[in-house]
């Protein structure tokens, strides 16, 4: 990767507080079918405080059934398949669902997680969800295909669903859309009210609600 090539430009890159230095290059080839499996280093995956603060953004305590598209290796299916009485994770490449299933036999064995090959995008065949969860994979489609995508899930939501989407806030000259392109159009579909949010110097967290008035939290729960 461009990172193993160029590790003399390794201490500026750290010093911008800039994460994914190799990863988003094998990402970007793994969905691109360049390759179909890579191995690196979990150093350079930056994904713990991600998947927690995601984790943390859920409105519900339970969830019927979820949705992950685009799911990888399984890092962020584990904590929801916790949240969720039924999980959907789909991706498009075989081998990164194998290394997920790996995982979730590991560390979710209890819980009702269904893998399948799809791609978010893809003519909607996986039935209703009451959590959507669209991390890290808007900038891949272009703006009609987003917006499309988006039209099919909020169609499949049910009423007080909750969608979530989470990207990386950095320009990457090979997506077609920047994080805050996605989050633009996400905001946009029509029948999602926007109900909380999250930015950094390198994500973006947004939580919407299929509600033209939804709840709080604390209002859900009883407590207001």
């Amino acid at each position: 990767t461009h990172g193993d090539r160029n590790r003399a430009s390794l201490q500026a890159m750290a010093q911008k507080g800039d994460k994914g230095f190799w990863v988003k290059e094998i990402e970007d080839a793994l969905l691109q079918k360049r390759i179909d499996i890579a191995v690196h280093s979990l150093k350079d995956l930056p994904t713990a405080a991600v998947t927690g603060l995601t984790i943390a953004a859920l409105p519900q305590r339970e969830y019927r059934r979820g949705l992950e598209p685009g799911c990888s290796i399984g890092v962020l299916t584990e904590g929801l398949a916790q949240r969720c009485e039924q999980l959907v994770a789909t991706d498009v490449v075989d081998s990164v669902l194998d290394a997920a299933a790996t995982r979730l036999r590991t560390n979710a064995p209890d819980r009702d997680v269904r893998l399948c090959r799809w791609g978010f995008g893809d003519p909607w065949t996986l039935g209703t969800f009451d959590l959507v969860v669209i991390s890290e994979i808007g900038y891949y489609l272009s703006v009609e295909a987003l917006r499309a995508a988006m039209a099919d899930v909020v169609a499949n939501l049910d009423t007080d669903g909750t969608v979530i989407a989470v990207h990386w806030q950095h320009h990457v000259d090979d997506y077609p859309l920047t994080g805050a392109e996605v989050h633009a159009i996400i905001r946009a579909a029509a029948g999602l009210t926007l109900t909380g949010q999250y930015r950094d110097d390198d994500m973006m967290l947004d939580v919407f609600v299929k509600s033209s008035a939804p709840k709080s939290v604390a209002a859900v729960a009883g407590l207001a």
